[in-house]
């Protein structure tokens, strides 16, 4: 993440949670992708962590929340104080290592979720990570689609969703690149999410049934590798 990003997300933190709950429906989507990915009681590491929700949610035995701004950490830390197993700090991705971590790795899983348009060098953050995992560790990198770009613009100018600073928009194929000449084996990949407003009846009818359609899958919101 680059350094002029960091008072973006410094400011942004109160606000955080309460987006979230404007628009639920997608974020509950997100919960769902990453519940059937990842096991329970797993040992997660998770990269852009924010105010913890996602990682709380799924109830690691070992869950480790980095974020680039001290706010959002410090958030994290007062919410789920009573939770033991997470632990949450302020660190840059980009100079990550073993050392650098309250408990030793490797982990079962590493979540980047929403953050890779924000990191200005996705691929030192992915070589980083490396040192982290051992032959069964998993990472999962969660993204928009770059068609969606000027739609998500909309949204913000109408107050639909949190105003964004600037960011990469990259397609499944740059994501594929970048996790290969880091060295990862990709092994799933996958699109979701077509209606990304809660419309009574038929935003439900579109993510179950049309979204997984060929051609209308590649128009969904979220990626997944």
């Amino acid at each position: 993440m680059t350094a002029d990003l960091k008072p973006y997300f410094e400011a942004i933190a109160p606000d955080l949670d309460r987006w979230h709950r404007r628009n639920r429906y997608y974020y509950r989507d997100l919960d769902r992708l990453h519940q059937f990915l990842i096991p329970p009681q797993s040992r997660i590491l998770q990269i852009g962590s924010g105010t913890g929700d996602l990682l709380a949610m799924l109830e690691p035995s070992l869950g480790i929340g980095i974020d680039f701004a001290h706010t959002m950490t410090t958030i994290a830390q007062k919410k789920y104080s009573h939770r033991p197993e997470l632990h949450f700090f302020t660190a840059d991705a980009t100079r990550l290592g073993p050392s650098d971590l309250p408990a030793p790795p490797p982990f079962d899983y590493i979540l980047l979720s929403g953050v890779l348009g924000y990191l200005g060098d996705i691929q030192t953050v992915l070589e980083r990570l490396g040192p982290l995992c051992d032959r069964r560790t998993r990472l999962l990198l969660v993204f928009h689609n770059y068609l969606w770009e000027g739609l998500l613009k909309a949204a913000e100018w109408i107050g639909q969703r949190q105003p964004q600073p600037p960011q990469n928009w990259l397609s499944m194929g740059d994501i594929l690149n970048l996790v290969t000449i880091s060295g990862y084996i990709p092994i799933k990949t996958g699109r979701r999410f077509l209606c990304p407003k809660f419309l009574p009846l038929l935003a439900p009818l579109i993510n179950r049934y049309l979204a997984p359609l060929p051609i209308l899958n590649h128009l969904c919101l979220t990626n997944y590798v």
